[in-house]
């Protein structure tokens, strides 16, 4: 008996004629030569020979035509996730009610000692310099500081109340902490950047004058 498989396990497709007496000898003769992934016909004519060679190729250009569809289309989608993120950035730069009063530098930023036998991982010690560029004195201030990368992404933010007066035209320097969890997401990555890589935006939402 005459057979014809495909070997669909290479690249390109191959159609090989091969001879046994039965389709369980010819699965056998297969397996024996490694290939497993295949389509078998049997009594296969020369002119349905060439016939599938042609249908074989016209299933190859449609692959390549659905794979470059499919590259497109990825590339259009990471543009457009681009362009998304981009705006949302800039949205989020344009939504900002940064004071105009209160001006804040960061002058050090560190991950305290942990202490494993006590459940403790350590605090997250940060230090600002908050400037006051009112007419009048501050007596208190609240709102949240916003810990930006140098391109002004967002990294990390924290609501503080800082009840110190400040002269002004003058300024102070402030001393905050927090407890320190390494598998919350925002305060690991916080917690990975350098001082000199991060500045520090501030949202006022109250001042009380002196």
């Amino acid at each position: 008996m005459k057979f014809l498989y495909i070997n669909k396990s290479s690249e390109p497709l191959k159609v090989v004629r091969m001879k046994a007496s039965s389709v369980e000898e010819a699965v056998s003769m297969l397996a024996e030569s490694n290939v497993t992934n295949f389509d078998l016909y049997l009594n296969l004519k020369d002119n349905y020979l060439t016939d599938m060679n042609r249908r074989v190729e016209l299933l190859e250009q449609e692959i390549h035509i659905l794979k470059s569809s499919a590259s497109e289309v990825k590339k259009k989608k990471t543009v457009d996730q681009a362009a998304t993120n981009t705006d949302n950035v800039n949205n989020e730069k344009e939504s900002r009610k940064r004071s105009d009063k209160i001006h804040i530098e960061l002058l050090e930023k560190n991950l305290g000692p942990s202490h494993p036998l006590l459940n403790d991982q350590g605090k997250m010690i940060f230090s600002i310099k908050v400037h006051n560029h009112a007419d009048r004195p501050v007596r208190a201030i609240k709102g949240t500081i916003i810990f930006t990368d140098l391109f002004d992404a967002d990294v990390f933010r924290i609501s503080v109340t800082i009840n110190k007066k400040i002269e002004p035209q003058k300024n102070i320097t402030w001393e905050g902490e927090m407890t320190y969890n390494c598998f919350n997401e925002a305060q690991s990555l916080f917690a990975g950047f350098a001082k000199d890589d991060m500045k520090l935006i501030f949202e006022e939402e109250n001042i009380i004058y002196a």
